[in-house]
């Protein structure tokens, strides 16, 4: 879909593509939901997106924290501004 599409462009355009496997997929609610999650239980949800990304890909790009925190730090910028939209 076109949010899709425009999720993945701002995951590459933020250097974020080691989430591309998670996040790509997904629409505005559970991307809502992953940051929801994220926010309730940092620590906890940080080691939870590395150990999926390994599981997915041992060969990825790992998730580092620098990039789990810049991630959270930018798309709240949209998560709060944004109309979810199926």
């Amino acid at each position: 879909s076109g949010q899709q599409k425009m999720l993945n462009y701002f995951l590459i355009d933020n250097k974020f593509s080691c989430l591309l496997p998670i996040i790509s997929e997904m629409n505005g609610y559970l991307l809502n939901d992953l940051y929801t999650m994220c926010k309730q239980n940092r620590e906890s949800m940080f080691h939870t997106l590395k150990n999926e990304l390994l599981t997915l890909d041992k060969n990825a790009q790992p998730l580092t924290l620098f990039i789990y925190l810049r991630f959270l730090n930018e798309i709240k910028k949209y998560i709060s501004k944004a109309i979810v939209i199926d």
